[in-house]
């Protein structure tokens, strides 16, 4: 906006009084807030009376010119309006859409009836008619963790000290959003990126002085507002309100910066059974873990619990009622709610809640997993979502019970009860796959989809308009699912019914006039003759090829040689993409990895592999001493058999060990050799003829 950066810059350049950096940055920063309220109010107080002013004068001058000419004044005049017209439209539709918060909907976008609309309903469902005071806050705490006892491993943070330097300031501010709700202070991070040239010396002088901890002012820039959002209809307590905390934008600057430091760090940090917050971790690597430790203890028959916890969360500072602020209370002890800091403290004190577990184990405290699952965790984190499993007996369910108590003491940390649950897993001769086999896992995709049908209107959209939501909107619901469950070909029929018939008709239903051509090869590629739409049968099998990827590179991933969702067509595509190279041999599979003359041992001796007792060796394991060989089951020999037993005897037979050099593995179909799900989707279009049809045909189509 013209004038905008003049006005800025004459306000924070103007000479302070202060001497402290806090106080300098907090008087400049309400001295620029005044200034452009000003220059604001002058500007666009009156925007929507002008727009209106103008449209009405416009519209008197074409009225006027169907009687007479019009002078080369009122020309001109009438020419100004427009472009006057053009700016006030545009900043209408800029102020509504803030006020509706609408993502997915750009500033451009001419939708000024729905953001009003949006705003409006959003003002009403948001008002508090009432609010019930809890009279008692949190108990005190009265224990502390024995940290030696945990013997947790040290790591060197001295670098964590480093005084802060221009560039970090900097990515702090250009990773904050854009133009979300502000803080106390007023200002967006669209202030921070547009005017860091002006502003950056201050801002420096403050982060400088925080990290030599000159912070007995900090108070005055480390406030914010609570904005209370109702859960459901008729909330009246805290507990039915979901807390929003608008920090200051310089505490959240340092905050950012800090976890930009500590970031890197929290892969060492943190146990492997914590995914949260932590980069190459996700929410699927505890649902895969979860659900082959469930799996694993049904099928050696072996009852166990898995107790699903909840940890309450608390969060307090001043909290507007209505648009009107309430009164200013300090901050407890606990995590602040809004802070870019907060999720990462908050995995580190719920983290040593699994290293407890594990001294209760050792300690005979809590019963060992049975079998060979005794060595695996039994706790997966997702932030404050854990799950674990324990023997089915009253000592360890009284044990856990203390453990939880004494842990939520100390930490703060303490279980939700209320939203706390307990499932049993093999009892009354109960087999948890035959349960399962027929439970609707990803049907709500489908639903989901379908729901948005009515919201879309398709019928009121042109065909290139059909084509992108089903791009870009439909077929991205079912990603997330279809990531760690392999789905059934029904499952996939109907939500290709949904797409197809979205895009041929508008609406859930088509028939066959309305379809154009076979809609397998719709779902292709545009360079081999379709509309580029994600045929989801071979798009899901791509994804799951991540879980044997990262069986190769992250090997301590707590669901490695657990139960994967990959059938045979996933591993022979996997063996087909990938090229292994054998160094100590404690990575790759023995009968299952394509390690011996590029092919898989299965595929050389297919009858020996159903001979075979133990088909799960690693390949050091089944070549020490020829165990491979002692697995073979002799009863079932036959001629057959021992053709192949000779073949693989003389492939195996001058295989060099290096002890020092670990097991690799190349994914052929990209340059850098490691795997991508876009790679994997093309490589099952190999045997397709390329064409220009997207040009001849689908082009003129769509346009």
């Amino acid at each position: 906006m013209p004038g905008f950066m003049d006005v800025v810059s004459q306000a924070w350049n103007k000479a302070s009084s202060h001497t402290q950096p806090i106080h300098i940055v907090n008087h400049k920063l309400k001295l620029t807030a005044s200034r452009l309220r000003s220059w604001s109010k002058l500007l666009f107080s009156n925007s929507k009376l002008l727009l209106l002013m103008a449209l009405d004068v416009v519209f008197q001058l074409d009225v006027a010119q169907e009687d007479r000419p019009l002078s080369p004044e009122e020309r001109g005049l009438r020419s100004d309006l427009k472009r006057r017209i053009l700016a006030l439209a545009s900043l209408e539709r800029a102020r509504k859409k803030q006020s509706a918060t609408i993502a997915w909907l750009k500033e451009g976008d001419a939708n000024s009836k729905f953001f009003h609309i949006r705003a409006n309903g959003r003002r009403r469902k948001n008002h508090i008619q009432r609010l019930l005071v809890a009279t008692a806050g949190p108990a005190p705490r009265s224990l502390d963790l024995n940290w030696a006892a945990l013997d947790l491993q040290q790591h060197d943070l001295d670098d964590l000290d480093l005084p802060f330097s221009e560039e970090e300031i900097l990515k702090a501010i250009v990773e904050f959003p854009a133009d979300k709700a502000p803080g106390p202070d007023g200002f967006t991070g669209n202030f921070f990126r547009a005017c860091w040239p002006i502003i950056k010396d201050d801002i420096m002088c403050l982060a400088n002085a925080f990290g030599r901890q000159e912070t007995h002012n900090l108070h005055i820039c480390n406030t914010a507002n609570i904005v209370l959002i109702p859960k459901k209809d008729g909330a009246d307590s805290i507990s039915d309100y979901r807390p929003i905390s608008l920090i200051h934008a310089m505490a959240k600057i340092l905050s950012k910066a800090m976890a930009l430091r500590l970031r890197p760090k929290m892969h060492e940090l943190v146990s492997l059974s914590q995914s949260a917050f932590i980069k190459t971790r996700s929410i699927h690597d505890n649902f895969m873990f979860v659900r082959g430790m469930a799996r694993r203890l049904d099928r050696s028959k072996s009852p166990t619990l898995l107790i699903k916890l909840d940890i309450a969360k608390a969060f307090d500072t001043r909290v507007p009622l209505n648009g009107s602020p309430g009164e200013a209370f300090c901050h407890g002890r606990d995590l602040r709610q809004g802070n870019p800091l907060s999720p990462l403290l908050f995995i580190l004190a719920i983290d040593p809640l699994q290293h407890i577990l594990q001294l209760a184990t050792q300690e005979g405290l809590l019963s060992e997993l049975p079998g060979c699952l005794a060595s695996r965790l039994r706790l997966s984190l997702y932030a404050d979502d854990a799950v674990i499993f324990l023997s089915p007996t009253a000592p360890d369910v009284a044990n856990l019970s203390n453990i939880l108590q004494n842990f939520g003491e100390a930490s703060g940390l303490r279980t939700n009860v209320a939203k706390s649950s307990i499932a049993p897993i093999r009892y009354d001769a109960a087999v948890l796959d035959e349960i399962l086999a027929g439970f609707p896992a990803v049907r709500h995709i489908i639903d989901k989809a379908a729901g948005r049908l009515a919201i879309w209107k398709g019928k009121w959209l042109t065909r290139a308009g059909c084509l992108t939501l089903v791009k870009s909107v439909m077929t991205s619901i079912p990603i997330f699912t279809l990531l760690a469950i392999r789905p059934s070909k029904r499952v996939l029929s109907d939500f290709d019914k949904l797409r197809r018939n979205f895009l041929w008709s508008g609406g859930d239903k088509a028939s066959g006039r309305h379809c154009k051509i076979n809609w397998q090869r719709v779902c292709r590629p545009k360079n081999l003759g379709g509309l580029g739409i994600l045929n989801l049968e071979k798009f899901s099998r791509a994804l799951r090829l991540r879980w044997l990827w990262n069986s190769w590179t992250s090997p301590d991933k707590p669901w490695v040689g657990l139960d994967l969702p990959c059938d045979d067509i996933d591993k022979s595509l996997f063996d087909a993409s990938t090229k292994i190279t054998i160094g100590n041999r404690c990575t790759a599979s023995f009968w299952s990895s394509a390690w011996l003359d590029d092919q898989r041992p299965k595929d050389i001796a297919p009858n020996l592999f159903r001979a075979a007792r133990r088909k799960n060796r690693t390949v050091r394991e089944a070549l020490t001493p020829n165990q491979w060989a002692t697995d073979l089951n002799l009863a079932s020999f036959t001629p057959t058999h021992i053709r192949e037993f000779i073949d693989l005897w003389i492939r195996l037979q001058n295989r060099v060990l290096l002890p020092d050099t670990p097991d690799s593995i190349v994914w052929t179909l990209t340059p850098n050799g490691i795997y991508s799900t876009s790679s994997a989707y093309k490589a099952q279009f190999f045997s397709a003829t390329a064409c220009n049809f997207h040009r001849l045909i689908w082009s003129s189509w769509s346009d």
